[in-house]
């Protein structure tokens, strides 16, 4: 309270979220081990609750406020971005959701939905976990979509590997909503892959 939050360094600041820590380790020690097995809060951002309850010492409570305070500092990211970005490029698709996406330990299939501008007017995940056809069905895209109106939409998801390379299943769920949006005349504009410090364009790479 006397410095201010920022004056602490990191470990002091998880610290402070874990709290009491637990009768084998101290809330000190707990927080040295989770940036020991994390370095950098990027990989320690990149971590569900679940995952983090995987570390000696750190129960549910505690991987809850982690998670949490995670979250939330994704969120004030988000915040600080343009309210209603236009999204008219791979490359504006990939700076909107690098810093959601690129860390992540799984895959995460997204929708966006846009404007006649290009304007995104809603964003959804699809799917979590690996992608394959049978997770990545058009309906689940299509149907939030068309409620809200989309004159086109973006697909995205990241590659936990940081590479951004397409994979034979990539290219299979791209081709199915493709030619979903064609059938609803909502058009498919890319689908963005994005890697650790990278993506992939399937319009930029004459693949849509």
């Amino acid at each position: 309270m006397r410095l201010g939050a920022a004056a602490l360094s990191t470990v002091e600041l998880l610290t402070i979220l874990i709290g009491s820590g637990s009768r084998a380790c101290s809330a000190d020690e707990i927080a040295r081990r989770l940036l020991a097995a994390h370095p950098g809060l990027r990989q320690l951002a990149g971590r569900d609750a679940e995952e983090l309850l995987r570390l000696e010492g750190v129960g549910a409570a505690t991987a809850a406020r982690l998670a949490a305070a995670l979250e939330l500092g994704r969120r004030l990211q988000r915040e600080r971005r343009e309210r209603q970005p236009t999204l008219c490029s791979p490359r504006a698709v990939w700076r909107h959701l690098a810093l959601e996406l690129r860390d992540r330990e799984r895959e995460r299939f997204l929708a966006l939905c846009l404007n006649t501008r290009n304007e995104l007017v809603r964003e959804f995940v699809v799917s979590v976990g690996s992608l394959n056809a049978s997770i990545v069905h058009p309906r689940e895209v299509f149907k939030p979509a068309l409620a809200c109106s989309a004159a086109g939409i973006v697909i995205a998801h990241n590659h936990p590997s940081g590479d951004p390379a397409p994979s034979r299943e990539d290219r299979e769920v791209t081709r199915a909503i493709s030619e979903a949006g064609r059938i609803l005349d909502v058009p498919l504009h890319d689908h963005v892959i994005i890697g650790a410090d990278s993506y992939f364009s399937f319009k930029d790479s004459g693949l849509l």
